[in-house]
């Protein structure tokens, strides 16, 4: 079933593993550095990822007012161990105060 993305309304997001993508140019809009994203975000970055480069996971932060970025020494994945537990455990918790 075809999802309508307009519909859609997030209060903040979690990225992971990612870059700009050149196969969806309707998000074309969303890559603007002179109109960046105000929605609060986590990007979760691998330094070892060998599917997405570091670099472009990195690039793709400048499109946000003000990302929080966790850098982990893993690669494409979403690392669970204590430290990154707490990373992410945070972030909700400042969201869930946010938007009480």
């Amino acid at each position: 079933q075809m999802i309508n993305r307009k519909n859609i309304n997030f209060k903040f997001v979690m990225i992971t593993a990612t870059s700009q993508s050149q196969n969806e140019p309707e998000f074309n809009i969303y890559y603007n550095l002179e109109r960046k994203l105000s929605i609060p975000s986590l990007h979760i970055i691998g330094k070892g990822d060998k599917i997405i480069p570091y670099e472009k996971s990195v690039e793709l932060t400048k499109n946000f007012l003000d990302p929080e970025i966790y850098l982990h020494e893993s690669g494409h994945l979403i690392p669970n161990n204590q430290e990154s537990k707490e990373v992410y455990i945070n972030f909700l918790s400042k969201m869930s105060k946010l938007f009480e």
